[in-house]
């Protein structure tokens, strides 16, 4: 206990003289008991203790009031944000969903076709948009399960995001361009949600 901080404290590991044993039970006396090196507590005198004043009474009908006028503004303010929510949400996937489409189905498309597609098919063909019918004609021309199998029809620029697939016995759409308007479709006929 060197540090000055400590200095003012009773020491707990010296006895009252030099060398000298502590008396049994010294440990518990109060420290207001004079110990050598022990200052007593300062006095606080009633000029320095800082009145405050007393407090009002609460008033509940000003609270309850003011509870009252927060129910409609929140209810507003959730509102807003679900409709700045979907609005968001509704320009994101109008803008992503065609560039994902040109990006992505193409190998989506090529990756699923050796498992959709019947061994006894002889004959397949795939008609798609000339961007995404140049990559399956790539996707395809690596399989050989597919290549010999497969003929891909470039079609117009208007289904730009699906691709139809077909053999004798049956067949199978990749509308990307659908499924972008059932997920805008769904967003809009949602409901908000209620309060109970």
């Amino acid at each position: 206990m060197s540090d000055a901080v400590y200095a003012g404290l009773p020491r707990f590991d010296a006895g009252t003289a030099a060398g000298a044993p502590r008396t049994p039970g010294s440990w518990m006396k109060p420290l207001d008991v004079a110990v050598s090196g022990h200052r007593p507590p300062k006095e606080i005198l009633a000029a320095d203790v800082i009145a405050e004043p007393p407090p009002q009474p609460l008033d509940f009908k000003k609270i309850e009031a003011a509870l009252a006028a927060l129910g409609p503004r929140l209810d507003k303010i959730e509102r807003d944000a679900q409709a700045h929510a979907l609005e968001a949400v509704q320009s994101l996937a109008a803008r992503l969903f065609p560039e994902l489409s040109k990006r992505f189905l193409a190998d989506e498309i090529g990756h699923h076709l050796p498992s959709v597609i019947p061994a006894s098919a002889a004959v397949v063909e795939i008609r798609a948009s000339e961007p995404i019918a140049d990559k399956l004609r790539e996707l395809v021309e690596r399989s050989p399960s597919l290549a010999q199998r497969c003929t891909i029809t470039p079609l117009d620029a208007d289904g730009q995001g699906r691709v139809d697939v077909s053999w004798q016995t049956g067949g199978v759409s990749f509308d990307f361009d659908g499924l972008l308007a059932a997920s805008l479709s769904h967003m809009n006929s949602h409901p908000s949600v209620t309060k109970e």
